[in-house]
């Protein structure tokens, strides 16, 4: 997020406009291509030097299976959701990590 916005200040700052492609929430107007080449002159490493970036992180990886679930006690899909009305529209998904 520091990054985009970031991105973002610096557009207004020089063009007076959001440059195109910055996934950051604003209502301000988007640049044209003329105004880009006349104002923007901005190195967007410039952004990741003021922006620390995390020292660690934890990365995950997965894998995705579709089974049918044997379950005997089970008679239909039905019998995974539960009968509370408030939960109607739920559904069962299970996760195992390895």
């Amino acid at each position: 997020m520091c990054v985009a916005e970031c991105a973002y200040n610096k557009s207004i700052e020089q063009c007076n406009c959001v440059v195109p492609g910055i996934i950051y929430h604003h209502n301000d107007r988007i640049c044209n291509s003329d105004e880009l080449d006349e104002c923007f002159h901005f190195n967007l490493s410039e952004c990741y030097k003021i922006c620390q970036q995390p020292c660690e992180f934890t990365d995950f990886e997965y894998d995705v299976q579709e089974r049918k679930l044997e379950v005997k006690t089970m008679n239909s899909v039905e019998d995974l959701y539960s009968k509370d009305p408030a939960l109607k529209n739920k559904a069962v998904m299970l996760v195992f990590l390895k």
